[in-house]
């Protein structure tokens, strides 16, 4: 690893069928889902959460996640930063109004 001043990301170099080829475990689990579109986070009968560690499968969609995001247009990339930052607003003008006397 090399110590580069200025660099503030290190970002796989695979895409995401190179991620899900090296988590042969998922890949070999996934058909015995009860869904076929199952993203392994929170459907009944996912048979890769049953028999993969959590940390595991946790790095597994961080690293989909990083590879998915290394694919995006910049304007994707901006769409998806303001898409949040308009959920953060949301969410904290409820717990505002949660607090102020009704």
């Amino acid at each position: 690893m090399i110590d580069t001043p200025g660099l503030r990301a290190l970002r796989p170099d695979a895409d995401e069928a190179a991620v899900a080829a090296t988590f042969g475990d998922v890949a070999a689990l996934a058909p015995h889902c009860r869904f076929r579109n199952c993203t392994h986070r929170e459907e009944p009968g996912c048979a890769v959460r049953e028999g993969v560690d959590d940390d595991r499968l946790r790095n597994y969609h961080k690293l989909l996640r990083e590879a998915r995001r290394d694919t995006m247009s910049a304007l994707e990339r901006q769409r998806q930063v303001a898409m949040w930052k308009a959920r953060g607003r949301a969410g904290a003008a409820r717990a505002k109004a949660k607090r102020e006397p009704g």
